[in-house]
């Protein structure tokens, strides 16, 4: 069972519990025919024993009344009347006797019928003769014979009353074996019920025990490994069915997991190694070094995003170096054209020195110029008045 499929375990244990059911079902059944069967025995077969043998004891005891009228009657219509009666009572009796020696079985009913049968015979044996003496009018003969014949009468009239006694007891009887019969068939019915309702039971845990049960080991493993627990351990690995199944699916899933994991604490770690260089060697200023390992997934990216990064420091670095090459290139310039400017300033100095010292001797040159200008420009002025008389002069001499 289990190692059987699922739908096939289910099936073996609806086909056992149908059979059950069945079973009960048809010993039920069984057991409620021979109920039936008694009670229809009881009621039908023995009620109508009893009612037949009751009418042959009422024939017997009228029979015998209507004897003693018959012996007593005073007129020949009279006598025909209850001989007429008397024949209908020993058809009666004959017809009773007769259906009853054929249906009756029981022992006791059987033994007590052919007794009465037997002396019955005997008594009607004696009939004829008392109606033949009644008949030719010899009634104290007739009287005297059906006297003698009291017992024999008397013994087949009591044997019909123990007929129906023996018919009673062997009713009660069978009345008691079907109350044993249903008291029996009850016991056996709460038994097979029991016995029923323990197998259902039994089939229940069965299920439980090979289907629910290791479902729920299952779903709580899955839910161990979505909780990230790899060492959940794996129930019936040798199992056959859909549950084997699910089972070597976890086991699949949770080697997966775990090799996942792995990869992944193995990526991690030559990420971190990777990086760890990488930032090692740009804490010495080491711009040239690259991350050349080939990293998976969203890591290729960081890879891709640290060596652009170290790229661009890089490129950023020579710049500054370009920038400070320049710089110091112009610093050279700008301190040499500092000296040079010092030294022209400290030759313009001592220039403007001796240019002070001249311009001392100019000043005092152009205030002498300037004294000697003003006499010149007297003398000029001068010069010009007479330039002019003279020029009035020369033109009068042109004019004239």
């Amino acid at each position: 069972m289990k190692n059987l499929k699922i739908a096939g375990k289910l099936s073996v244990a609806f086909a056992i519990a149908i059979a059950a059911l069945v079973g009960l079902g048809g010993f039920s059944i069984y057991r409620l025919s021979v109920a039936a069967e008694r009670a229809d025995y009881l009621g039908r077969d023995q009620a109508t024993k009893l009612g037949l043998e009751d009418d042959v004891n009422t024939a017997t005891s009228d029979f015998g009344a209507y004897q003693a009228v018959h012996l007593l009657a005073n007129t020949p219509a009279l006598q025909q009347e209850y001989l007429k009666r008397m024949n209908e009572r020993a058809a009666l009796i004959d017809t009773r006797l007769k259906w009853l020696g054929d249906n009756v079985v029981a022992p006791g009913p059987k033994e007590k019928l052919d007794a009465l049968r037997l002396r019955w015979a005997e008594f009607m044996k004696t009939v004829p003769a008392g109606v033949a003496l009644v008949q030719a009018g010899r009634h104290d003969d007739a009287l005297r014979h059906f006297l003698n014949n009291r017992d024999v009468y008397n013994r087949g009239n009591t044997a019909a009353s123990e007929l129906m006694d023996a018919q009673r007891a062997n009713t009660a009887r069978i009345a008691e074996e079907a109350q044993a019969s249903y008291r029996t068939s009850r016991m056996l019915l709460i038994v097979s019920i029991i016995g029923v309702v323990a197998l259902l039971v039994g089939l229940m845990m069965m299920l439980i025990r090979s289907i629910a049960a290791p479902l729920r080991t299952v779903t709580e493993g899955l839910t161990a490994l979505g909780a990230g627990n790899m060492d959940v351990a794996i129930p019936d690995a040798d199992r056959t069915d859909e549950v084997g199944d699910l089972v070597t699916a976890m086991k699949n899933l949770r080697d997966q997991l775990a090799a996942a994991e792995r990869a992944k604490a193995e990526q991690a770690t030559l990420i971190v190694e990777s990086i760890g260089k990488g930032l090692e060697a740009l804490a010495t200023g080491d711009l040239t070094t690259r991350i050349e390992t080939q990293l998976t997934g969203p890591f290729a990216k960081l890879r891709e995003d640290f060596n652009r990064a170290l790229s661009a420091m890089g490129d950023a670095m020579t710049a500054v170096t370009e920038a400070t090459s320049g710089i110091n290139s112009g610093a050279s310039d700008i301190r040499q054209a500092s000296d040079d400017l010092s030294q022209r300033t400290e030759q313009q100095a001592a220039s403007l020195e001796e240019t002070a010292a001249a311009m001392d001797e100019i000043t005092t040159t152009v205030r002498q110029t300037a004294a000697g200008a003003v006499k010149a420009n007297t003398a000029v002025e001068e010069a010009r008045v007479e330039a002019e008389q003279s020029g009035r002069i020369v033109g009068k001499a042109v004019e004239a």
